[in-house]
Protein backbone atom coordinates (compact mmCIF):
# COMPACT_ATOMS: atom_id res chain seq x y z
CA UNK A 1 0.00 0.00 0.00
CA UNK A 2 1.38 3.17 -0.67
CA UNK A 3 1.04 6.43 1.28
CA UNK A 4 -1.42 7.93 -0.58
CA UNK A 5 -3.80 4.43 -0.49
CA UNK A 6 -3.00 4.50 3.28
CA UNK A 7 -3.84 8.56 3.64
CA UNK A 8 -6.97 7.78 1.44
CA UNK A 9 -7.81 4.88 3.66
CA UNK A 10 -7.29 6.67 6.92
CA UNK A 11 -8.48 10.50 6.01
CA UNK A 12 -4.70 11.77 6.91
CA UNK A 13 -3.03 13.96 5.19
CA UNK A 14 -0.40 12.04 2.49
CA UNK A 15 2.28 14.17 4.58
CA UNK A 16 1.36 12.87 8.11
CA UNK A 17 1.55 9.69 6.74
CA UNK A 18 5.21 10.16 5.35
CA UNK A 19 6.06 11.44 8.95
CA UNK A 20 4.85 7.93 10.15
CA UNK A 21 6.28 6.10 7.91
CA UNK A 22 9.82 7.98 8.68
CA UNK A 23 9.63 8.45 12.71
CA UNK A 24 9.13 11.82 12.38
CA UNK A 25 5.76 11.60 14.47
CA UNK A 26 6.56 9.05 16.92
CA UNK A 27 3.47 8.98 19.11
CA UNK A 28 -0.18 9.20 18.14
CA UNK A 29 -3.20 10.27 19.47
CA UNK A 30 -5.05 7.10 20.45
CA UNK A 31 -7.76 8.21 18.09
CA UNK A 32 -5.48 8.30 15.07
CA UNK A 33 -4.07 4.74 16.49
CA UNK A 34 -7.15 3.47 16.26
CA UNK A 35 -8.02 5.34 12.48
CA UNK A 36 -4.49 3.51 11.85
CA UNK A 37 -5.63 0.31 13.42
CA UNK A 38 -8.68 -0.22 11.44
CA UNK A 39 -7.18 0.86 8.03
CA UNK A 40 -4.67 -2.31 8.82
CA UNK A 41 -7.70 -4.60 9.90
CA UNK A 42 -6.07 -5.31 12.94
CA UNK A 43 -6.86 -4.66 16.98
CA UNK A 44 -5.35 -1.81 18.41
CA UNK A 45 -3.23 -4.01 20.49
CA UNK A 46 -1.84 -5.82 17.53
CA UNK A 47 -1.03 -2.39 16.11
CA UNK A 48 0.74 -1.60 19.63
CA UNK A 49 3.12 -5.45 19.26
CA UNK A 50 3.49 -4.53 15.63
CA UNK A 51 5.04 -1.22 16.55
CA UNK A 52 7.38 -2.70 19.70
CA UNK A 53 8.41 -5.34 17.55
CA UNK A 54 10.01 -2.83 15.40
CA UNK A 55 11.45 -0.03 17.69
Amino acid sequence: MTNADFARKTGFGTSYISQLCTGKVTDPSMSKAVIIADAFGISLQELWEQVQKHQ
